[in-house]
Order: structure tokens, then C-alpha cells, then sequence
């Protein structure tokens, strides 16, 4: 217990030192400005007050349920990883306020943040319990509820007369497992979690902290009231974030535009300005290959402002966009990637005399360069205005896990300026079909702001910095994060992760050091891992990053594999599916990325087709799971299984149907009927139906790759 307490207190001189560490260094030229729920709400799609320093200026920082062991860089528990799954060493809160006992849950502290301030992110995997959250010292909270609404829900959980309908905000604010909820206060947020500590408890609340002087209106419920329009109007840009287009072509802008054929080998000037400031409002790009997966890693993007011997912007073209390799669509606040190839950026890049932009071919082929730049009036200031940078670095062959965990840099910059995003596009080799046994990401986002002796930001995992959890490998788009690419099946393939901080961007007065964690769930040898950053910083900042060198952009092709039983496969039996093509079906293709480098592909002509499989072998009578491992692609279509002769039933008794159609992409998943089925020692026999396709795909399509059965002893 000396040790329990002894950390608590250490806890609590660092929280005391970063609120210390909060009012040192701010100004406020503006002291009657009035922040308010609607002046954070109408932040969450502004782009443009990112490019200057803020004013009011404020700290941003993250309390979560990291594991409390963690207490200095390299230090014995630096990467321990109790932090929310139950049963902790020690607690993952600020204060236990009152142990549980007699099967009453305890009571801790989750925060405490005195002075004004508000908070602007919030997430959970998972949060047992209720919380409550008081402002400004009030005897009434101003919240009291399930953890999980708290979390994901704050404004639609609170029952208000003329608020906007709860449907407004799925998709918007509530943004898969975070909330951004602005919840502004003058000086105080206290927050307490009544709970089980033997449960699922994952948390992250994010701060920013103003100077004393700040005048803040506090949050009261009425604000969804008295300020719906501004709330729906920014619901309604955060689900389509594109809508964004319509204002920005609506100002005035001189507009740079080219379509030409880009030689291997050269540079291609997209626009120059000389000798006046201006602001770009929009970059977009598109380009045509014959491999566009290598094309878009190997055509360098580079941008200069203000003369400076190197680049502000050096990115690799895709990475730059936030979703390579290739074109993998997505819609965020920033940045848009179409299907037809559009790759859009609206970060506003402002500088005083000159820019220019290019792009560099360093690949073996010709490409066709489509681009239109918009360049808009802006007046420098030079002690607020800020340089735009989008820095790119990439470590290949990496052999990672069996027990070596280390923070993997993203960014290191000294001076002034705003964090705001990064994506991570990985090459992850891993042979587990299964999330459990082929995950990359169980390591935390570790975020050193000026003084911190300790993060700003200590996360839970990297899923859930990217703001989903349980290693997902679903592809989804939000305003402010997504993952537009994971081949699979499990998380194997490249993966590409997105993060944008524009509500809770970071501002950092002297430096800023971005780690995460590389933490796989096995051992893995030959991964690669890019990482883009965006952020703001004042001329005269510099940073870590290296130039980008032929070795780093070569073409990237994942490796031959076979499933392998470890993590969520473990004892499972693979048999794959060109081992099984049946006596109608003879088909069998070379796809060297999935497993054993071969697939079946089935085209039916007419719903109603079948397909018989050679028989696979069980070695024991017992319940099975089955799991077939499919391809989802455009042209794919739908079909039930029969299973010795007899339709596999899902979980709710109608027959198992699995649709492979998938809008864009083309992806292993792993599909089975939701529960156990009892299987009889020797061989079984699958049929595959046709039943045609979904209204939306190209095609009838049936292509697998393997099956897995796996005893539940």
C-alpha cells in the first residue's frame, strides 16, 4: 500500500506541475472575447484558425486509464499495459475516492481541473459504471449517467426542450467510439466514476486549459437550445465533411491548375508566387498509373514557403493525403479522398512573400498529373502566423514483438506552433487470420508538450488514439479520423490509420515529441511503418525529419504467408480453399497477397448456381467454430452455405448469407454464422448457393481463400 500511495502523490505533483506548467507562457490579446459552447462548436470546422498561434492561448492534455506503473521514460514499467481491462496493479484513475466493499462499486476521481477551461475530446472501448461531472463547483451536476454516454454521448444523454433531435449527432459529434462534445467551464470541471474496478473501465478525457484571465461561459445543458442552429450547422459539415468545397470555390482565388504527363525522373511545378503573401485553401490532386500503389509512394509532394532551404510539406504523394497506398476513399475535415482518384487537402497554408509546390517522379514510369491549387488573399502576421508542414518518415523490415516494445518517433519539433494529425500506413506481415494474434497496435501515443516531464498524452492503445478499439479491422470514414485501408483477414496487409486534431489541436509554445508505442501481439518480422504529420509551427521551428531517400519509397509488396493458429486462431485448422475447388469448378488464381498466394474465384452465372467443395477432414466430434475467409470486393456477390447437404442456420435460425460486396475495396474477411456447430469426427462436405448480389455491385462474384474450424473445448 506504501507504494499505492507513494505513486498516487507523484500522480498528483505532476498534475499540479502541468496545471503550473498551463499558465506560463500565455497571452490574450483580445481579453474581451467570450468563449462559449458555440464558439468551440463553430471551432470544430474552422481550418483557418489552425494557421495562426491561438488567442486565447491554452494547453491541451488527455487523462485516461494508461497503467499508473508507467512513471518515467525507460523506466521498468514504462510499456505496461494494464490500462482498463479490470483488475490493475494499480487503479487507472486520479484518486480512489472510496474502495468498493460489500458489493457496492467504488468511487474515484477522474479529473479535477481548476481554472477555465473545456474539455474536447472524449473516448471509451468500454466503460462500466456511471459518471458524474460538476461545473464550476455547482451542487447539481451538470452531468450523472451511464460512463459509456458520458463518454461517446455527453449532449444527446441530456434531456432538453428545443435541443436538437439525438439523431443529429451520430456521426458527427459521436464519431465511432469518441465524442466531440465542447464542454466549456470558468473554473472548474470535476469528474468522478462510480465503478468496478474488475471490468472494463477504458477511458480518455482531453483538456485544453486557458490562462486565469480567460472569460468562459460554463456549459449548461440550455446551450443545445439557445445555440441549435450553430450546432446543427456544424453536424451537418462533420458528416460530410466535403460539403466544405461549396464555401471555399464560392470565395475569390487565383486559381493554379494543371494536366500534364509527368516524365519519370522529373519535377513538375504545380504553382509559384512571388514577392507577395497569399494563403492556398485547397490542394488537390490526381494521378494515373500503371501501378498507382507505387506511384503515389514514389511521386514526391514537396512545398516551400517563404524560400526555406527545405520543404515545409515532403511527402510522398498518397501518404500525404492520409490513405496510402493507393486510392482508398474517405471524407474528413480536412482531407478527401473520391474513388474517381481526387485526393483533396483544405488545410489553409498562409505565408508572406513566395511558395512553391511540385511534384517529383522518382518512379520508373510516366504519370498523368491532374492538379488545381487555390490561392487566396491573407495578410502575414508575424508574431501569430504560421508555416503549414506535412513531414513524412518510414521504417522498413522492422522484426517487432516477442517481447521488444520501444516508442517509435512520429515527430520531434522545436519552436512554436499547433499539432494537427498523423496517419500511420503500415506493411504488417503478420499469418494471424484473426485480430487477436495479428494486431500492430496494442502500444499508446505518448505526446510531450514544452515542459513535460511526463506526456501531455499517455493513451491506451493505438486503436484507440485513432479513435476505435479491439483492434477492429472494419474500414470507416469520420470528420475527424478514419481507416480507409486494412486488407486483412485480421489486421494483416496494409493498413492505413488517420487522425486529425482540430478541436483539440495542440498548441505548443517551445517543442513538441510525438511517440507511440510499436507493440505487435506476435512476433513479426519485415514490418514497415510511414507515419505522417501535419502541424503548424512559426519560421524558425525545426524538426527531426530526414529527406526522403530512394530506399524508403521503394514498391512494397507483402510477402508470402499461410495462416498461422496464434492469438484468436490458436488450435484452429486451416484448410485452403484451392485445396478444396470442386469437381464443377476448376478456377484458381495467383493473388500473392493472400494466403499461400492462390484464391478460387467463382462466377455464377444466375442465383440459384452451386458450387461443391471437396471435402475437409474433422478430427474429433465436438462443437466447432467455422469461419470462411472470403473476398470483398466490387463485383462480388451474395451466397448461402450447405453443409452435408443442409443449410448452415445463423444465430437467429434463417439461413447464413454472406454478402462480399464492398464499394471500393478489395479485402480478406473472415465470415461465419455467429455460433458453434456440431461437427461429427471425419469429413464434411460445403456447398456454396449463389443468391446473386447486392443492388449496388458489379457483379456476382465468389472468391475465397481458406477455411478455419477451431474446437471450443
Amino acid at each position: 500500500m506504501k507504494h499505492i500511495k507513494g505513486l498516487f502523490l507523484l500522480v498528483t505533483i505532476s498534475s499540479i506541475l502541468l496545471v503550473l506548467s498551463c499558465l506560463t507562457g500565455f497571452s490574450q490579446d483580445n481579453p474581451e472575447q467570450v468563449i462559449t459552447t458555440a464558439t468551440l462548436v463553430e471551432e470544430m470546422t474552422d481550418l483557418e484558425r489552425l494557421a495562426e498561434f491561438p488567442d486565447p492561448a491554452y494547453k491541451v492534455f488527455q487523462l485516461s486509464s494508461y497503467d499508473r506503473r508507467s512513471l518515467i521514460f525507460g523506466g521498468e514499467n514504462w510499456f505496461a499495459n494494464s490500462d482498463g481491462f479490470g483488475k490493475e496493479p494499480i487503479p487507472g484513475t486520479e484518486k480512489v475516492l472510496e474502495e468498493a466493499k460489500d458489493g457496492q462499486p467504488g468511487r474515484h476521481l477522474l479529473a479535477d481541473v481548476k481554472g477555465p477551461g473545456a474539455i474536447v475530446r472524449t473516448w471509451t472501448a468500454r466503460m462500466n459504471g456511471e459518471i458524474t461531472m460538476w461545473l464550476d463547483g455547482a451542487e447539481k451536476p451538470a452531468f450523472q449517467g451511464p460512463a459509456n454516454d458520458f463518454l461517446k454521448a455527453i449532449y444527446p444523454s441530456l434531456e432538453v426542450a428545443d435541443g436538437p433531435d439525438a439523431a443529429v449527432y451520430d456521426g458527427s459529434m459521436t464519431q465511432r467510439d469518441a465524442g466531440y462534445f465542447p464542454v466549456p467551464f470558468a473554473k472548474r470541471c470535476r469528474i468522478e466514476w462510480t465503478g468496478n474496478l474488475e471490468q472494463l473501465h477504458f477511458y480518455h478525457i482531453e483538456f485544453r486549459k486557458y490562462a486565469a484571465n480567460t472569460k468562459v461561459r460554463t456549459f449548461s445543458p440550455a446551450d443545445l437550445a439557445t445555440w441549435k442552429k450553430e450546432i446543427q450547422t456544424a453536424c451537418e459539415i462533420l458528416v460530410k465533411p466535403s460539403s466544405m468545397d461549396e464555401i471555399i470555390l464560392g470565395t475569390p482565388a487565383e486559381i493554379h491548375e494543371k494536366t500534364v504527363t509527368l516524365e519519370a525522373g522529373k519535377s513538375l511545378d504545380l504553382a509559384t508566387v512571388e514577392g507577395q503573401s497569399g494563403k492556398i485553401t485547397l490542394l488537390k490532386t490526381k494521378i494515373k498509373a500503371a501501378n498507382l500503389n507505387s506511384a503515389l509512394r514514389q511521386a514526391i509532394l514537396t512545398i516551400s514557403f517563404d524560400k526555406a532551404s527545405r520543404p515545409q510539406v515532403e511527402a510522398p504523394l498518397g501518404d500525404f493525403y492520409g490513405a496510402a497506398p493507393g486510392i482508398n476513399p474517405f471524407d474528413s475535415v480536412p482531407m478527401t479522398v473520391d474513388a474517381d482518384g481526387w485526393m483533396t487537402c483544405r488545410f489553409v497554408m498562409p505565408f508572406a512573400e513566395s511558395m512553391t509546390a511540385a511534384i517529383e517522379n522518382r518512379g520508373e514510369n510516366d504519370l498523368k498529373v491532374e492538379s488545381e491549387i487555390r490561392i487566396e488573399d491573407y495578410k502575414w502576421q508575424d508574431k501569430s502566423s504560421l508555416h503549414f508542414n506535412g513531414k513524412w518518415r518510414v521504417d522498413h523490415e522492422m522484426d517487432v514483438g516477442g517481447g521488444l516494445v520501444f516508442d517509435l518517433p512520429y515527430i520531434l519539433v522545436n519552436g512554436r506552433g499547433r499539432f494537427a494529425g498523423c496517419a500511420a500506413i503500415i506493411l504488417n506481415p503478420v499469418e494471424g487470420p484473426h485480430p487477436s494474434g495479428s494486431w500492430w497496435g496494442e502500444g499508446d501515443e505518448k505526446i510531450f508538450v514544452d515542459n513535460d516531464h511526463f506526456p501531455s498524452f499517455f493513451g491506451t492503445g493505438s486503436e484507440d488514439y485513432f479513435n476505435y478499439s479491439w483492434s477492429s479491422p472494419d474500414l470507416f470514414s469520420h470528420a475527424y479520423f478514419g481507416q480507409p485501408r486494412n486488407d486483412g483477414p485480421g489486421n494483416g496487409g496494409f493498413v492505413s490509420n488517420n487522425r486529425w486534431h482540430i478541436l483539440d489541436d495542440i498548441p505548443f509554445q517551445d517543442r513538441l515529441s510525438f511517440y507511440m508505442e510499436l507493440f505487435t501481439h506476435t512476433r513479426v518480422t519485415g514490418l514497415s511503418y510511414a507515419r505522417t504529420t501535419w502541424f503548424y509551427a512559426e519560421p524558425g521551428a525545426w524538426d527531426d525529419n530526414m529527406p526522403i531517400f530512394r530506399e524508403d519509397i521503394r514498391t512494397l509488396k507483402r510477402p508470402e504467408w499461410t495462416p498461422a493458429a496464434v492469438g484468436g486462431t490458436k488450435d484452429a485448422l486451416f484448410t485452403q480453399m484451392e485445396d478444396m475447388a470442386g469437381d464443377n469448378f476448376s478456377l484458381v488464381v495467383n493473388r500473392p497477397e493472400w494466403a499461400a498466394g492462390k484464391i478460387i474465384s467463382w462466377g455464377p452465372k444466375e442465383a440459384g448456381e452451386n458450387l461443391k467443395l471437396r471435402p475437409f477432414n474433422v478430427p474429433g466430434t465436438g462443437k466447432y467454430d467455422l469461419y470462411l475467409v472470403m473476398i470483398l470486393s466490387p463485383e462480388a456477390g451474395k451466397f448461402t452455405v450447405k453443409l452435408d447437404g443442409e443449410f448452415i442456420k445463423n444465430a437467429d435460425g434463417d439461413e447464413w448469407v454472406v454478402d462480399l460486396y464492398t464499394p471500393f475495396h478489395t479485402m480478406a474477411r473472415r465470415n461465419g454464422p455467429g455460433h458453434t456447430l456440431q461437427l461429427e469426427a471425419g469429413d464434411h462436405r460445403l456447398e456454396l448457393i449463389s443468391r446473386g448480389s447486392n443492388p449496388d455491385s458489379g457483379g456476382k462474384l465468389i472468391q475465397g481463400d481458406f477455411l478455419w474450424i477451431r474446437e471450443r473445448k
